[in-house]
């Protein structure tokens, strides 16, 4: 998932981007990220609470019909952002 901060505008959402900063999350407390920006450091690097809700919120919005999460709770918090940048790119095209 490419979570660089020039797709996060609607229109950029459905364009290619100029850049990339590809996150993989393996688990709950771990993820892998190769990345252009300086946005999230370089080496191993602990994030604060708001990035980690940054990248979810993110990942749900990428995902067209599912998100999974360690509990119902955490997956209750994102569902609402699921789909919603399919549904950009639906609008433009």
């Amino acid at each position: 998932m490419n979570v660089h901060n020039c797709t996060f505008t609607e229109i950029n959402s459905i364009t290619p981007p100029e850049y990339s900063d590809f996150f993989y999350p393996i688990s709950p407390n771990v993820g892998y990220m190769i990345n252009d920006s300086a946005d999230f450091g370089s080496g191993k690097v602990e994030v604060s609470i708001d990035i980690v809700k940054l990248l979810n919120k993110k990942i749900a919005q990428h995902a067209k019909t599912q998100i999974f999460g360690s509990n119902e709770k955490i997956v209750n918090q994102y569902k609402c952002n699921v789909g919603t940048n399919f549904k950009k790119v639906v609008k433009y095209t």
